[in-house]
């Protein structure tokens, strides 16, 4: 990834625009697999975008670009998200199980309130059991995967996930594990 960049005498990188154009699929996903499905996903996006391009200069090259990217668009998107606690959230999951046209009408409507409960519930967790979660269960990352990618051990990814997990069954149930996503499946 790092091909991706310019590097210049001074040790600082430059990130040309067919990369970034390349990153945005990414983020998005990123994004509204972090948050959920929300009326306001493309705003999130857009603040996620213009931090991670304002970050850029601070990228050393130690770490790849897409875990360096993920970083930066997480925390965008958890500041925009503790922002927007005060104001009641307008979830769309609608625009999460679209893609599934084929599925009946009554089978829709059960996935869209799981999704909206699996949300409403993520937003009671901190920002590292959420994270834990949503890397593990509904971008069904490995853990080491997931534990690299969040810059912590194994064993401590490991802790995030069971708590996050604990507190879910605990609010929703047997549902909180069933919710979980198959991989690109009727997920945001």
């Amino acid at each position: 990834m790092k091909s991706w960049f310019r590097r210049h005498e001074t040790r600082s990188f430059e990130l040309d625009e067919a990369a970034l154009l390349a990153l945005v699929p990414r983020v998005r996903r990123w994004v509204v697999r972090y948050a959920g499905p929300r009326h306001d996903v493309d705003d999130l996006v857009q603040e996620a975008l213009t931090e991670l391009v304002a970050s850029l200069p601070r990228f050393r090259g130690d770490a790849s670009l897409t875990t360096y990217a993920y970083r930066i668009v997480v925390r965008a998107t958890a500041r925009e998200l503790r922002k927007q606690r005060r104001v009641p959230l307008d979830f769309s999951p609608r625009e999460a199980t679209e893609a599934t046209d084929s599925i009946d009408p009554e089978r829709r409507l059960l996935d869209e309130q799981a999704i909206t409960e699996l949300y409403e519930a993520l937003d009671t967790l901190s920002e590292k059991l959420r994270e834990a979660f949503v890397l593990a269960s509904i971008e069904q990352m490995s853990h080491a995967e997931a534990a690299d990618l969040t810059g912590t051990s194994l064993e401590t990814f490991r802790q995030r996930l069971k708590r996050a997990r604990a507190h879910l069954e605990e609010l929703l149930g047997e549902r909180a594990l069933s919710t979980t996503c198959q991989p690109r499946e009727v997920c945001p």
